[in-house]
């Protein structure tokens, strides 16, 4: 219960008292993996990315960290870090752990944002495979528009940008993602 009314707090923007609920809850073992956990989520819920990042570089330390949290923390860094190399070793390693689509695409979309075009085709086909889909979902889409986008096909990246269906949820969400690719896009580009 303390954990959700923390989460609460945090989206209703009081960060301080979130924290200060959880620090209450968790006073016997403040590094426990639940504790963590909640931290990184209270973070995520007031829309502060970097520090629900570093809070949840922590969680992924924490010897007791699920293939869950890891893929949680590898997707945090796709919208708050620009150096995605930590993030690929900890979704191997979830991977690894636990093979799922979700984490099969994090994996994908980390391998496209690189660059690393042949492997993030192949991943997410792997993703339709494991998730049992026919049609291209959300998540597929967005690993798409990032594979297009790097071939230089710009149309057809913001054609697959825009099947990602608006969302109000905080932290870093495919319809987030989707929109910063998408202003990136438009931007205007500096004169060589």
């Amino acid at each position: 219960l303390a954990i959700r009314h923390a989460w609460l707090l945090a989206r209703l923007g009081r960060l301080d008292a979130a924290d200060q609920l959880l620090d209450d809850h968790f006073a016997k073992d403040p590094s426990s993996r639940d504790a963590l956990a909640a931290r990184m989520r209270t973070a995520e819920a007031a829309g502060q990315l970097p520090l629900m990042l570093r809070r949840g570089e922590a969680l992924a330390r924490h010897p007791g960290a699920t293939p869950v949290d890891l893929n949680s923390v590898a997707w945090a860094s796709l919208g708050t870090n620009d150096d995605l190399g930590p993030a690929l070793q900890l979704i191997r390693k979830a991977i690894q752990a636990r093979n799922s689509a979700s984490s099969v695409n994090t994996l994908a979309a980390i391998e496209a944002e690189r660059g690393d075009l042949d492997a993030a085709v192949h991943d997410n086909w792997k993703v339709m495979e494991l998730a049992g889909t026919v049609e291209p979902l959300a998540s597929d889409w967005y690993v798409a528009g990032w594979i297009y986008e790097q071939l230089g096909l710009t149309a057809d990246a913001a054609a697959a940008y825009k099947r990602i269906a608006p969302s109000t949820d905080v932290g870093v969400t495919l319809y987030s993602l989707a929109q910063r690719r998408l202003a990136a896009m438009q931007a205007p580009r500096p004169a060589p």
